[in-house]
Protein backbone atom coordinates (compact mmCIF):
# COMPACT_ATOMS: atom_id res chain seq x y z
CA UNK A 1 0.00 0.00 0.00
CA UNK A 2 2.74 2.48 0.75
CA UNK A 3 4.00 1.70 -2.82
CA UNK A 4 0.56 3.02 -4.25
CA UNK A 5 0.78 6.18 -2.33
CA UNK A 6 4.39 7.02 -3.27
CA UNK A 7 3.57 6.45 -7.10
CA UNK A 8 0.55 8.66 -6.26
CA UNK A 9 2.40 11.06 -4.70
CA UNK A 10 5.12 11.12 -7.29
CA UNK A 11 2.07 11.55 -10.22
CA UNK A 12 0.87 14.21 -8.17
CA UNK A 13 4.16 16.66 -7.58
CA UNK A 14 4.69 16.02 -11.23
CA UNK A 15 1.39 17.26 -12.31
CA UNK A 16 1.36 19.73 -9.85
CA UNK A 17 4.87 21.41 -10.51
CA UNK A 18 6.04 20.26 -14.46
CA UNK A 19 4.17 21.48 -17.42
CA UNK A 20 3.00 18.85 -19.76
CA UNK A 21 5.25 18.56 -21.96
CA UNK A 22 4.10 16.89 -25.08
CA UNK A 23 5.68 13.74 -26.44
CA UNK A 24 4.44 11.52 -29.93
CA UNK A 25 3.19 7.89 -28.61
CA UNK A 26 3.81 4.98 -30.26
CA UNK A 27 0.42 2.49 -30.14
CA UNK A 28 1.89 0.02 -27.61
CA UNK A 29 3.09 3.09 -25.52
CA UNK A 30 -0.63 4.60 -26.13
CA UNK A 31 -1.98 1.68 -24.83
CA UNK A 32 0.06 1.50 -21.83
CA UNK A 33 -0.32 5.08 -20.54
CA UNK A 34 -4.61 4.06 -21.27
CA UNK A 35 -4.56 1.60 -18.94
CA UNK A 36 -2.22 3.26 -16.23
CA UNK A 37 -5.04 6.34 -16.20
CA UNK A 38 -7.74 3.51 -15.99
CA UNK A 39 -5.98 1.96 -13.28
CA UNK A 40 -5.34 5.35 -11.26
CA UNK A 41 -9.05 6.07 -11.67
CA UNK A 42 -9.98 2.98 -10.29
CA UNK A 43 -7.45 3.22 -7.14
CA UNK A 44 -8.59 6.67 -6.29
CA UNK A 45 -12.16 5.85 -6.51
CA UNK A 46 -14.62 4.62 -3.40
CA UNK A 47 -14.30 0.83 -3.29
CA UNK A 48 -10.60 1.50 -4.66
CA UNK A 49 -9.23 0.87 -1.19
CA UNK A 50 -10.78 -2.80 -0.69
CA UNK A 51 -8.70 -5.57 -1.53
CA UNK A 52 -11.25 -8.56 -2.41
CA UNK A 53 -10.74 -12.43 -1.81
CA UNK A 54 -10.77 -14.85 -4.11
CA UNK A 55 -14.20 -15.69 -3.50
CA UNK A 56 -15.43 -11.91 -3.39
CA UNK A 57 -13.80 -11.89 -6.98
CA UNK A 58 -16.04 -14.32 -8.44
CA UNK A 59 -19.13 -12.61 -6.88
CA UNK A 60 -17.61 -9.18 -8.22
CA UNK A 61 -17.04 -10.60 -11.82
CA UNK A 62 -20.69 -12.00 -11.60
CA UNK A 63 -22.36 -8.35 -10.79
CA UNK A 64 -19.99 -6.21 -13.14
CA UNK A 65 -21.29 -8.48 -15.92
CA UNK A 66 -24.86 -8.40 -15.04
CA UNK A 67 -24.04 -4.95 -15.00
CA UNK A 68 -22.09 -4.38 -18.29
CA UNK A 69 -25.01 -6.46 -20.20
CA UNK A 70 -27.69 -3.97 -18.54
CA UNK A 71 -24.95 -0.97 -19.83
CA UNK A 72 -24.30 -2.16 -23.03
CA UNK A 73 -27.66 -2.47 -23.88
CA UNK A 74 -29.18 0.68 -22.52
CA UNK A 75 -26.42 2.76 -24.73
CA UNK A 76 -27.53 0.96 -27.93
CA UNK A 77 -30.55 2.03 -27.18
CA UNK A 78 -32.30 -1.75 -26.72
CA UNK A 79 -33.42 -1.08 -23.23
CA UNK A 80 -33.96 1.60 -20.66
CA UNK A 81 -31.48 2.60 -18.19
CA UNK A 82 -33.34 2.41 -14.79
CA UNK A 83 -31.68 5.29 -12.99
CA UNK A 84 -32.29 7.27 -15.99
CA UNK A 85 -36.25 6.73 -15.39
CA UNK A 86 -38.19 8.28 -12.54
CA UNK A 87 -38.33 6.03 -9.71
CA UNK A 88 -42.13 5.16 -10.02
CA UNK A 89 -41.79 3.97 -13.41
CA UNK A 90 -38.29 1.89 -12.58
CA UNK A 91 -39.38 0.13 -9.65
CA UNK A 92 -41.04 -2.40 -11.17
CA UNK A 93 -37.85 -3.42 -13.14
CA UNK A 94 -35.84 -2.88 -10.66
CA UNK A 95 -38.03 -5.40 -8.56
CA UNK A 96 -37.34 -8.01 -11.77
CA UNK A 97 -33.39 -6.79 -11.53
CA UNK A 98 -30.39 -10.01 -11.25
CA UNK A 99 -28.44 -7.25 -9.48
CA UNK A 100 -31.24 -6.43 -7.25
CA UNK A 101 -31.57 -9.45 -6.03
CA UNK A 102 -27.95 -10.25 -5.33
CA UNK A 103 -28.13 -6.33 -3.72
CA UNK A 104 -31.11 -7.57 -1.55
CA UNK A 105 -28.80 -10.29 0.00
CA UNK A 106 -25.83 -7.82 0.72
CA UNK A 107 -25.10 -7.25 4.10
CA UNK A 108 -25.86 -3.22 4.25
CA UNK A 109 -24.62 -2.34 7.55
CA UNK A 110 -26.95 0.47 8.97
CA UNK A 111 -29.75 3.39 7.67
CA UNK A 112 -27.99 6.76 8.72
CA UNK A 113 -31.15 9.16 7.23
CA UNK A 114 -34.48 8.12 7.79
CA UNK A 115 -37.63 10.12 9.14
CA UNK A 116 -39.82 8.51 12.07
CA UNK A 117 -43.43 8.83 10.21
CA UNK A 118 -41.40 7.40 6.93
CA UNK A 119 -39.90 4.19 7.83
CA UNK A 120 -42.73 1.58 6.86
CA UNK A 121 -43.82 -0.63 4.17
CA UNK A 122 -47.25 1.02 2.83
CA UNK A 123 -48.71 -2.54 2.93
CA UNK A 124 -47.96 -3.16 6.43
CA UNK A 125 -49.94 0.30 7.30
CA UNK A 126 -52.56 -0.03 5.50
CA UNK A 127 -53.40 -3.84 6.22
CA UNK A 128 -52.52 -3.60 9.70
CA UNK A 129 -52.86 -0.29 10.98
CA UNK A 130 -56.21 0.58 9.08
CA UNK A 131 -57.54 -2.29 10.59
CA UNK A 132 -57.74 -1.49 13.70
CA UNK A 133 -60.66 -0.75 15.95
CA UNK A 134 -61.43 3.21 16.90
CA UNK A 135 -59.66 4.73 14.26
CA UNK A 136 -61.69 7.19 12.09
CA UNK A 137 -61.37 8.99 8.79
CA UNK A 138 -61.89 12.12 7.61
CA UNK A 139 -62.22 12.59 3.38
CA UNK A 140 -62.60 15.86 2.36
CA UNK A 141 -64.48 16.91 -0.31
CA UNK A 142 -61.78 18.58 -1.97
CA UNK A 143 -60.10 15.77 -4.62
CA UNK A 144 -56.84 17.34 -3.90
CA UNK A 145 -56.52 17.38 -0.11
CA UNK A 146 -55.48 14.43 1.53
CA UNK A 147 -57.65 12.20 4.35
CA UNK A 148 -56.92 12.95 7.63
CA UNK A 149 -57.34 10.12 10.70
CA UNK A 150 -57.66 9.73 14.33
CA UNK A 151 -58.00 7.13 16.94
CA UNK A 152 -60.80 7.96 19.48
CA UNK A 153 -63.27 6.55 22.16
CA UNK A 154 -66.24 8.35 20.04
CA UNK A 155 -67.09 9.83 16.60
CA UNK A 156 -64.66 13.02 16.59
CA UNK A 157 -66.17 16.49 15.92
CA UNK A 158 -66.84 17.47 12.23
CA UNK A 159 -65.16 20.28 10.44
CA UNK A 160 -65.68 22.29 7.84
CA UNK A 161 -63.70 20.64 5.42
CA UNK A 162 -65.55 16.98 6.02
CA UNK A 163 -66.79 14.94 8.65
CA UNK A 164 -65.53 11.50 10.17
CA UNK A 165 -66.10 7.98 9.88
CA UNK A 166 -64.59 4.39 11.21
CA UNK A 167 -62.74 3.25 8.77
CA UNK A 168 -64.20 -0.10 9.54
CA UNK A 169 -67.43 1.53 8.04
CA UNK A 170 -66.08 2.72 4.88
CA UNK A 171 -64.62 -0.05 4.48
CA UNK A 172 -66.78 -2.53 4.18
CA UNK A 173 -69.76 -0.14 2.33
CA UNK A 174 -66.98 0.20 -0.48
CA UNK A 175 -67.96 -1.90 -3.36
CA UNK A 176 -63.92 -3.71 -3.74
CA UNK A 177 -61.93 -3.91 -0.42
CA UNK A 178 -58.90 -4.44 -2.30
CA UNK A 179 -59.26 -0.95 -4.41
CA UNK A 180 -60.53 1.03 -1.40
CA UNK A 181 -57.19 -0.17 0.03
CA UNK A 182 -54.30 0.88 -2.51
CA UNK A 183 -56.66 4.52 -2.51
CA UNK A 184 -55.96 4.37 0.62
CA UNK A 185 -52.02 3.41 -0.07
CA UNK A 186 -52.07 6.65 -2.36
CA UNK A 187 -53.25 8.79 0.08
CA UNK A 188 -50.35 7.70 2.14
CA UNK A 189 -47.94 8.66 -0.08
CA UNK A 190 -46.80 10.39 -3.22
CA UNK A 191 -48.20 7.87 -5.72
CA UNK A 192 -51.40 9.23 -5.97
CA UNK A 193 -49.74 12.28 -7.85
CA UNK A 194 -48.58 11.43 -11.51
CA UNK A 195 -44.89 12.79 -10.71
CA UNK A 196 -43.41 10.62 -13.74
CA UNK A 197 -45.24 11.89 -16.34
CA UNK A 198 -46.14 15.62 -15.27
CA UNK A 199 -43.44 18.30 -14.70
CA UNK A 200 -44.24 19.50 -11.44
CA UNK A 201 -42.15 22.18 -10.01
CA UNK A 202 -40.12 20.76 -6.59
CA UNK A 203 -42.82 23.46 -4.52
CA UNK A 204 -45.68 21.64 -5.95
CA UNK A 205 -43.99 18.43 -4.91
CA UNK A 206 -42.92 19.45 -1.49
CA UNK A 207 -46.20 20.55 -1.04
CA UNK A 208 -47.63 16.95 -1.73
CA UNK A 209 -45.10 15.30 0.38
CA UNK A 210 -45.35 17.18 3.35
CA UNK A 211 -49.11 16.41 3.40
CA UNK A 212 -47.71 12.65 3.23
CA UNK A 213 -46.88 13.78 6.62
CA UNK A 214 -49.89 15.08 7.92
CA UNK A 215 -52.02 12.00 7.02
CA UNK A 216 -49.69 9.72 8.73
CA UNK A 217 -48.99 11.85 11.96
CA UNK A 218 -53.07 10.94 12.50
CA UNK A 219 -52.41 7.45 13.12
CA UNK A 220 -48.87 6.75 14.15
CA UNK A 221 -48.91 9.04 17.34
CA UNK A 222 -51.20 6.87 19.15
CA UNK A 223 -49.49 4.73 21.63
CA UNK A 224 -49.66 1.54 20.61
CA UNK A 225 -49.21 2.26 16.70
CA UNK A 226 -46.11 3.61 17.84
CA UNK A 227 -44.97 1.10 19.22
CA UNK A 228 -45.99 -1.29 16.60
CA UNK A 229 -44.66 1.16 13.55
CA UNK A 230 -41.10 1.55 15.42
CA UNK A 231 -41.27 -1.93 16.16
CA UNK A 232 -42.15 -3.10 12.34
CA UNK A 233 -39.10 -0.74 11.10
CA UNK A 234 -36.89 -2.41 13.01
CA UNK A 235 -37.96 -5.43 11.36
CA UNK A 236 -38.90 -4.54 8.18
CA UNK A 237 -34.42 -3.11 7.71
CA UNK A 238 -33.14 -6.24 9.47
CA UNK A 239 -35.51 -8.18 6.70
CA UNK A 240 -33.26 -6.33 4.16
CA UNK A 241 -29.98 -6.96 5.83
CA UNK A 242 -29.58 -3.78 7.48
CA UNK A 243 -28.63 -4.28 11.34
CA UNK A 244 -28.90 -0.34 12.62
CA UNK A 245 -30.84 2.70 12.10
CA UNK A 246 -30.35 6.42 12.96
CA UNK A 247 -34.07 7.56 13.10
CA UNK A 248 -34.89 11.89 12.87
CA UNK A 249 -37.76 12.22 14.96
CA UNK A 250 -39.81 15.17 15.97
CA UNK A 251 -40.77 15.72 19.46
CA UNK A 252 -44.42 15.04 19.68
CA UNK A 253 -47.08 14.58 22.33
CA UNK A 254 -48.17 11.26 21.39
CA UNK A 255 -52.20 10.64 22.06
CA UNK A 256 -54.61 8.48 23.36
CA UNK A 257 -58.31 7.40 22.65
CA UNK A 258 -59.66 10.22 25.36
CA UNK A 259 -57.87 12.92 23.96
CA UNK A 260 -55.74 13.11 26.52
CA UNK A 261 -51.86 14.03 25.66
CA UNK A 262 -48.65 12.34 26.77
CA UNK A 263 -45.29 13.62 27.31
CA UNK A 264 -42.54 13.70 24.95
CA UNK A 265 -40.81 11.43 27.78
CA UNK A 266 -42.83 9.08 27.30
CA UNK A 267 -42.26 8.93 23.69
CA UNK A 268 -38.45 8.99 23.82
CA UNK A 269 -38.90 6.16 26.54
CA UNK A 270 -40.72 4.03 24.18
CA UNK A 271 -38.76 4.41 21.30
CA UNK A 272 -35.66 3.04 23.36
CA UNK A 273 -37.50 0.54 25.08
CA UNK A 274 -38.33 -1.00 21.66
CA UNK A 275 -35.09 -0.86 20.28
CA UNK A 276 -33.68 -2.54 23.46
CA UNK A 277 -36.41 -5.18 22.82
CA UNK A 278 -35.23 -6.06 19.22
CA UNK A 279 -31.92 -6.09 20.35
CA UNK A 280 -32.29 -9.07 22.89
CA UNK A 281 -35.06 -10.40 20.43
CA UNK A 282 -32.44 -10.41 17.53
CA UNK A 283 -28.73 -10.68 18.88
CA UNK A 284 -27.07 -9.27 15.31
CA UNK A 285 -29.36 -6.28 15.28
CA UNK A 286 -27.50 -2.69 16.94
CA UNK A 287 -31.07 -1.47 17.05
CA UNK A 288 -31.59 2.17 17.12
CA UNK A 289 -31.27 5.46 17.83
CA UNK A 290 -32.62 8.75 17.47
CA UNK A 291 -31.80 12.72 16.01
CA UNK A 292 -34.04 14.91 17.46
CA UNK A 293 -35.06 17.50 14.76
CA UNK A 294 -36.54 20.89 14.38
CA UNK A 295 -38.61 22.41 11.89
CA UNK A 296 -37.11 24.56 9.99
CA UNK A 297 -39.66 27.43 9.80
CA UNK A 298 -40.02 27.31 13.73
CA UNK A 299 -39.13 31.32 14.94
CA UNK A 300 -35.59 31.67 17.16
CA UNK A 301 -37.88 31.21 20.31
CA UNK A 302 -39.40 27.64 19.71
CA UNK A 303 -35.51 26.72 18.27
CA UNK A 304 -34.23 28.30 21.68
CA UNK A 305 -36.20 26.09 24.02
CA UNK A 306 -36.41 23.23 21.84
CA UNK A 307 -32.24 22.91 21.94
CA UNK A 308 -32.60 23.03 25.66
CA UNK A 309 -34.97 20.18 26.23
CA UNK A 310 -32.96 17.85 23.54
CA UNK A 311 -29.92 18.85 25.76
CA UNK A 312 -31.24 17.97 28.99
CA UNK A 313 -32.90 14.97 27.29
CA UNK A 314 -29.57 13.97 26.39
CA UNK A 315 -28.08 13.93 29.48
CA UNK A 316 -30.81 11.49 30.36
CA UNK A 317 -30.35 9.40 27.11
CA UNK A 318 -27.01 9.64 26.45
CA UNK A 319 -26.42 7.10 24.84
CA UNK A 320 -29.72 7.01 22.84
CA UNK A 321 -30.15 10.62 21.78
CA UNK A 322 -26.90 11.10 19.39
CA UNK A 323 -27.81 14.43 17.63
CA UNK A 324 -29.82 17.43 16.46
CA UNK A 325 -31.00 18.11 13.40
CA UNK A 326 -33.35 20.53 11.61
CA UNK A 327 -35.79 19.67 8.37
CA UNK A 328 -38.26 20.47 6.18
CA UNK A 329 -37.80 21.91 2.63
CA UNK A 330 -34.52 23.74 2.81
CA UNK A 331 -35.25 25.90 -0.06
CA UNK A 332 -38.29 27.72 1.67
CA UNK A 333 -36.95 27.26 5.23
CA UNK A 334 -34.91 29.55 6.91
CA UNK A 335 -30.89 29.03 7.45
CA UNK A 336 -29.17 27.97 9.89
CA UNK A 337 -27.33 31.15 10.10
CA UNK A 338 -31.07 32.67 11.25
CA UNK A 339 -30.31 30.16 14.14
CA UNK A 340 -26.61 30.85 14.69
CA UNK A 341 -27.08 31.98 18.17
CA UNK A 342 -29.37 29.46 19.52
CA UNK A 343 -27.13 26.51 17.80
CA UNK A 344 -23.50 28.07 19.02
CA UNK A 345 -24.93 28.34 22.98
CA UNK A 346 -24.87 24.49 23.61
CA UNK A 347 -21.59 23.66 22.39
CA UNK A 348 -19.82 26.90 23.18
CA UNK A 349 -17.82 24.91 25.58
CA UNK A 350 -18.11 21.55 24.64
CA UNK A 351 -18.98 20.19 21.48
CA UNK A 352 -20.05 16.85 22.78
CA UNK A 353 -22.91 18.29 24.33
CA UNK A 354 -25.26 18.10 21.35
CA UNK A 355 -23.82 16.56 18.36
CA UNK A 356 -24.97 18.06 15.52
CA UNK A 357 -26.38 16.05 12.19
CA UNK A 358 -27.48 19.27 9.64
CA UNK A 359 -29.74 18.73 6.32
CA UNK A 360 -28.01 20.83 4.56
CA UNK A 361 -27.58 21.56 0.73
CA UNK A 362 -30.78 19.76 -0.46
CA UNK A 363 -30.70 22.37 -3.36
CA UNK A 364 -30.09 23.40 -6.61
CA UNK A 365 -29.07 26.77 -5.78
CA UNK A 366 -26.07 28.08 -5.42
CA UNK A 367 -24.40 31.14 -3.99
CA UNK A 368 -27.77 31.84 -1.78
CA UNK A 369 -28.38 31.22 1.96
CA UNK A 370 -29.51 27.74 1.45
CA UNK A 371 -27.08 26.25 -0.18
CA UNK A 372 -24.54 28.07 1.97
CA UNK A 373 -26.15 26.14 5.21
CA UNK A 374 -23.41 23.11 3.44
CA UNK A 375 -20.48 26.19 5.16
CA UNK A 376 -22.69 26.72 8.10
CA UNK A 377 -22.89 23.05 9.27
CA UNK A 378 -19.30 22.43 9.10
CA UNK A 379 -18.01 25.45 10.56
CA UNK A 380 -21.13 24.59 13.49
CA UNK A 381 -19.16 21.13 13.80
CA UNK A 382 -21.71 18.71 12.14
CA UNK A 383 -21.20 15.00 12.09
CA UNK A 384 -21.98 14.16 8.96
CA UNK A 385 -24.22 16.15 6.19
CA UNK A 386 -27.43 14.94 5.25
CA UNK A 387 -28.03 15.23 1.32
CA UNK A 388 -25.26 17.76 1.00
CA UNK A 389 -26.61 17.61 -2.62
CA UNK A 390 -25.02 21.53 -3.54
CA UNK A 391 -21.16 20.57 -2.16
CA UNK A 392 -19.53 20.23 -5.83
CA UNK A 393 -20.60 23.94 -5.88
CA UNK A 394 -18.46 24.53 -2.60
CA UNK A 395 -14.72 23.83 -3.39
CA UNK A 396 -14.11 24.83 0.37
CA UNK A 397 -16.63 22.45 1.57
CA UNK A 398 -15.66 19.76 -0.47
CA UNK A 399 -11.97 20.57 1.06
CA UNK A 400 -13.38 20.40 4.79
CA UNK A 401 -15.51 16.89 4.67
CA UNK A 402 -12.09 14.87 2.98
CA UNK A 403 -10.43 17.02 6.13
CA UNK A 404 -12.91 16.27 9.06
CA UNK A 405 -14.08 13.02 7.45
CA UNK A 406 -17.57 14.33 7.74
CA UNK A 407 -19.68 11.69 5.97
CA UNK A 408 -22.18 12.67 3.51
CA UNK A 409 -26.01 10.96 3.74
CA UNK A 410 -26.84 10.53 0.07
CA UNK A 411 -30.58 9.61 -0.59
CA UNK A 412 -30.87 8.77 -4.46
CA UNK A 413 -34.23 8.38 -4.73
CA UNK A 414 -35.24 11.10 -2.75
CA UNK A 415 -33.23 13.57 -4.85
CA UNK A 416 -34.46 12.50 -7.87
CA UNK A 417 -38.76 11.75 -6.72
CA UNK A 418 -38.26 15.55 -4.79
CA UNK A 419 -37.12 17.03 -8.45
CA UNK A 420 -33.07 17.49 -7.46
CA UNK A 421 -32.29 15.55 -10.24
CA UNK A 422 -34.05 13.31 -13.22
CA UNK A 423 -31.44 11.44 -14.29
CA UNK A 424 -29.51 9.56 -11.71
CA UNK A 425 -26.37 9.47 -13.72
CA UNK A 426 -25.97 13.17 -13.46
CA UNK A 427 -26.51 13.04 -9.77
CA UNK A 428 -23.59 15.21 -8.11
CA UNK A 429 -22.40 12.55 -5.80
CA UNK A 430 -21.18 10.66 -8.94
CA UNK A 431 -18.34 13.05 -8.97
CA UNK A 432 -17.34 12.46 -5.02
CA UNK A 433 -17.66 8.80 -5.52
CA UNK A 434 -15.13 8.64 -8.06
CA UNK A 435 -12.59 10.14 -5.68
CA UNK A 436 -13.62 8.55 -2.59
CA UNK A 437 -15.32 11.21 -0.41
CA UNK A 438 -16.64 9.78 2.83
CA UNK A 439 -20.11 8.93 1.18
CA UNK A 440 -23.08 6.61 2.89
CA UNK A 441 -25.86 5.80 1.04
CA UNK A 442 -29.87 5.82 2.67
CA UNK A 443 -33.57 5.76 1.82
CA UNK A 444 -34.78 9.45 3.49
CA UNK A 445 -38.33 8.19 3.37
CA UNK A 446 -39.17 5.20 1.50
CA UNK A 447 -42.81 4.36 1.85
CA UNK A 448 -43.41 7.60 -0.07
CA UNK A 449 -42.61 6.40 -3.35
CA UNK A 450 -43.43 3.09 -2.33
CA UNK A 451 -40.16 1.41 -1.74
CA UNK A 452 -39.11 -0.35 1.23
CA UNK A 453 -35.69 -0.74 3.28
CA UNK A 454 -32.60 0.32 1.83
CA UNK A 455 -32.27 -2.03 -1.38
CA UNK A 456 -33.75 0.12 -3.69
CA UNK A 457 -31.29 2.93 -3.03
CA UNK A 458 -28.22 0.94 -2.92
CA UNK A 459 -29.14 -0.55 -6.51
CA UNK A 460 -29.74 3.22 -7.94
CA UNK A 461 -26.40 4.31 -6.38
CA UNK A 462 -24.69 0.86 -7.46
CA UNK A 463 -25.76 1.43 -11.06
CA UNK A 464 -26.72 5.10 -11.43
CA UNK A 465 -24.02 6.69 -9.43
CA UNK A 466 -20.98 4.77 -10.38
CA UNK A 467 -19.41 3.61 -14.07
CA UNK A 468 -19.71 0.27 -15.78
CA UNK A 469 -16.49 -0.98 -13.68
CA UNK A 470 -17.35 -0.17 -10.64
CA UNK A 471 -18.01 -3.81 -8.75
CA UNK A 472 -18.65 -5.39 -5.29
CA UNK A 473 -15.62 -3.24 -3.65
CA UNK A 474 -18.03 -0.17 -3.85
CA UNK A 475 -21.09 -2.13 -2.23
CA UNK A 476 -18.66 -2.93 0.50
CA UNK A 477 -17.32 0.33 0.86
CA UNK A 478 -20.73 1.89 1.35
CA UNK A 479 -21.47 -0.75 3.34
CA UNK A 480 -18.58 -0.11 6.01
CA UNK A 481 -18.96 3.25 5.69
CA UNK A 482 -22.71 3.17 7.46
CA UNK A 483 -20.97 1.63 10.29
CA UNK A 484 -17.88 3.53 10.80
CA UNK A 485 -19.62 6.92 9.93
CA UNK A 486 -22.55 6.19 13.08
CA UNK A 487 -23.08 7.54 15.92
CA UNK A 488 -22.36 3.97 17.78
CA UNK A 489 -19.82 4.31 20.35
CA UNK A 490 -16.11 2.49 19.26
CA UNK A 491 -17.27 -0.49 21.50
CA UNK A 492 -20.70 -0.84 19.77
CA UNK A 493 -19.15 0.15 16.49
CA UNK A 494 -16.36 -2.60 16.66
CA UNK A 495 -19.57 -5.20 17.55
CA UNK A 496 -21.34 -4.41 15.20
CA UNK A 497 -18.83 -4.54 12.13
CA UNK A 498 -17.94 -8.31 13.71
CA UNK A 499 -20.81 -8.69 12.89
CA UNK A 500 -21.19 -7.24 9.78
CA UNK A 501 -18.31 -9.14 8.65
CA UNK A 502 -19.80 -12.79 9.55
CA UNK A 503 -22.43 -11.53 7.85
CA UNK A 504 -20.32 -10.66 4.45
CA UNK A 505 -18.58 -13.74 4.50
CA UNK A 506 -21.80 -15.87 4.68
CA UNK A 507 -23.26 -13.69 1.65
CA UNK A 508 -20.04 -14.00 -0.12
CA UNK A 509 -20.33 -18.11 0.49
CA UNK A 510 -24.09 -18.29 -0.63
CA UNK A 511 -23.61 -16.40 -3.44
CA UNK A 512 -20.31 -18.21 -4.86
CA UNK A 513 -22.53 -21.72 -3.97
CA UNK A 514 -25.27 -20.53 -5.58
CA UNK A 515 -23.50 -19.81 -8.97
CA UNK A 516 -21.71 -22.61 -10.99
CA UNK A 517 -18.24 -21.75 -11.28
CA UNK A 518 -14.97 -22.84 -10.38
CA UNK A 519 -13.88 -20.96 -7.69
CA UNK A 520 -9.82 -21.84 -7.72
CA UNK A 521 -9.53 -19.67 -10.65
CA UNK A 522 -9.74 -15.89 -10.31
CA UNK A 523 -11.24 -13.82 -12.33
CA UNK A 524 -12.03 -9.87 -11.10
CA UNK A 525 -11.47 -6.89 -13.06
CA UNK A 526 -12.43 -4.76 -10.47
CA UNK A 527 -9.99 -5.05 -7.46
CA UNK A 528 -8.06 -2.02 -6.92
CA UNK A 529 -4.81 -3.78 -6.29
CA UNK A 530 -4.95 -6.19 -9.24
CA UNK A 531 -5.09 -4.35 -12.66
CA UNK A 532 -4.66 -7.54 -14.64
CA UNK A 533 -7.43 -9.52 -13.12
CA UNK A 534 -4.98 -11.54 -11.87
CA UNK A 535 -4.28 -13.12 -8.35
CA UNK A 536 -1.27 -13.09 -7.49
CA UNK A 537 -0.81 -15.05 -4.15
CA UNK A 538 1.83 -13.08 -2.68
CA UNK A 539 2.18 -9.10 -3.95
CA UNK A 540 5.86 -9.36 -4.86
CA UNK A 541 4.62 -9.15 -9.10
CA UNK A 542 2.89 -5.93 -7.75
CA UNK A 543 5.40 -4.60 -5.96
CA UNK A 544 7.88 -5.06 -8.92
CA UNK A 545 5.43 -3.54 -11.23
CA UNK A 546 5.25 -0.51 -8.79
CA UNK A 547 8.53 -0.12 -7.99
CA UNK A 548 9.26 -0.20 -11.46
CA UNK A 549 6.85 2.40 -12.32
CA UNK A 550 8.20 4.38 -9.54
CA UNK A 551 11.57 4.38 -11.06
CA UNK A 552 10.22 5.46 -14.53
CA UNK A 553 8.41 8.19 -13.18
CA UNK A 554 11.20 9.03 -11.69
CA UNK A 555 13.27 9.27 -14.65
CA UNK A 556 10.86 11.10 -16.39
CA UNK A 557 10.50 14.17 -14.14
CA UNK A 558 14.45 14.47 -13.74
CA UNK A 559 14.09 14.37 -17.40
CA UNK A 560 11.78 17.41 -17.41
CA UNK A 561 13.67 19.26 -14.81
CA UNK A 562 16.19 18.84 -17.05
CA UNK A 563 14.42 20.14 -20.32
CA UNK A 564 13.15 23.31 -17.43
CA UNK A 565 9.75 22.93 -18.45
CA UNK A 566 8.70 23.71 -14.68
Amino acid sequence: MWLIRLYLFLIYIQLTYCKAVPKSLTKEEFLAERKEAHWHEQVISAGGDIHLSPKEQYVDKLLLDLKAADFEDARLGKKPFLPSLHFFEAKPLIDNSSIFHIIKDIPKGAVLHIHDTAMVSLDWVVKNVTYRDNLYMCVPANNNERVEYLFADRLPNATDQCSWELVRNRRENSTDVEEFDEWLKRQMSLLRDDLASTNPTQDDIWKQFTSCFSVMNGMVYYPPVVRDYFRRALQEFHDDNVQYIEVRILLKETYNLDGTKNDFLYLLEMYRNVSEEFKRDNPTSSGAKVIITGIRNFNNSVIRTLIKQVTQFRQRFPDFIVGFDLVSQEDRGKPLLYYLDELIAPNAHDPSTLPYIFHAGETVWQGTVVDENIIDAILLGTKRLGHGFAISKHPWGLEEVKKRDIAIEVNPISNQVLGLVKDLRNHPVSFLLAQNYPIVISPDDPPMWGAKGLSYDFFEAFMGLTGAKTGLAFLKKMARNSLEYSSLSTEEKKMALDVWEVKWNTFIDNTVGNVTINVTEPASTSNPTNRNGTNDSATFGLHRTLIFLICLLSLNMWSSFVQKPC
